[in-house]
């Protein structure tokens, strides 16, 4: 990737981690079903493969030969 490219690429990203953290923060604010939303398989799960991804995409971005 070239430079103006990995720019526009790790701006989405840091946004995309800034709002994963709003989303658990909301998640152990807010209860259903008498539990945090964090206490909930599917919520912890997508939480969870967000990480993964954002990471995976980083690392991909970090390590391209343009860079």
């Amino acid at each position: 990737l070239v430079q103006g490219r990995i720019h526009h690429c790790m701006r989405a990203i840091g946004v995309a981690e800034r709002v994963l953290g709003m989303m658990v923060e909301r998640s152990l604010k807010r209860k259903a079903f008498g539990r945090e939303l964090a206490r909930h398989g599917t919520v912890s799960q997508s939480a969870a493969s967000t990480e993964r991804e954002l990471r995976w995409l980083k690392g991909s971005i970090e390590g391209s030969d343009d860079a």
